[in-house]
């Protein structure tokens, strides 16, 4: 699995509750986006220019927010849960 998926892949699948096909579909889904938003991207770039296209993807995301939409996460909260077992 890309990404180092494959070591969070027991985790995902024991906190979600997600079958091996599961987590493989998710997976997949990162191949997916890249392809069809690579050709648009590329056409993007191609007409405003390379520098303005990679000064818009780094504002982007040194955003507060990120690469994350923006969008409030449900139950709110924070992004990072740190849990400890005792």
């Amino acid at each position: 699995m890309p990404f180092g998926v494959g070591a969070l892949a027991p985790i995902l699948r024991e906190e979600y509750g997600l079958q091996r096909s599961q987590v493989g579909l998710a997976t997949a889904t990162i191949f997916v986006a890249v392809a069809v938003c690579s050709v648009p991207a590329g056409r993007v770039t191609d007409a405003i220019g390379v520098a303005w296209a990679l000064a818009v993807s780094v504002l982007r995301l040194a955003r507060p927010g990120g690469a994350d939409s923006g969008r409030p996460r449900p139950g709110g909260g924070s992004r990072v849960e740190v849990r400890t077992s005792r």
